[in-house]
């Protein structure tokens, strides 16, 4: 739970400064991109790698 926080406190002091600085050399436009980019592929790994926490077949029984 420690390098979660961590991690996140990082992104909280670094993303700022990075996405500034990425409006400044490649226009608004970019830090918009990149994030809906990033997003975008947080979710795909997520929908690819996350288990099923449900039992179908359990499920079908209780109705």
């Amino acid at each position: 739970m420690a390098l979660y926080r961590t991690v996140s406190d990082i992104g909280f002091i670094v993303g700022p400064i990075l996405l500034g600085w990425l409006k400044d050399t490649r226009g608004l436009d970019f830090p918009f991109f990149l994030g809906a980019g990033l997003l975008l592929g947080a979710i795909i790994l997520f929908a690819a790698l996350a288990k099923e926490t449900t039992d179908h077949d359990k499920n079908q029984e209780m109705l």
